[in-house]
């Protein structure tokens, strides 16, 4: 066998080495992200579903914009009392 035959064989026998490490490399790759959803899965659905409960606990919660618009109300009537009984008492408080 000459140089050039034998340095075609090692080129051929470099492409099937390299091929078969190729397909090895691409199935340890799908184990790897298989292994990985699935430990995803594992460690985050639960949270998330629970999550999504407090929010929507949180968002039941929450006033309408009716009650909001209606407290708003409230909260500047009372401000508007304890502002009056503040200038009424700080009138009594100089009559004496």
């Amino acid at each position: 066998m000459d140089d050039k035959a034998l340095l075609e064989a090692i080129g051929q026998m470099m492409e099937e080495q390299e091929k078969r490490l190729d397909q090895k490399l691409s199935e340890m790759e799908q184990r790897i992200t298989k292994s990985t959803v699935a430990l995803m899965d594992a460690e985050f659905k639960e949270r998330f579903n629970l999550l999504a409960e407090n929010q929507d606990e949180i968002l039941r919660r929450m006033p309408t914009e009716e009650d909001a618009e209606l407290l708003d109300t409230r909260l500047a009537a009372i401000e508007a009392v304890v502002r009056k009984h503040s200038r009424e008492i700080a009138a009594l408080k100089k009559a004496n």
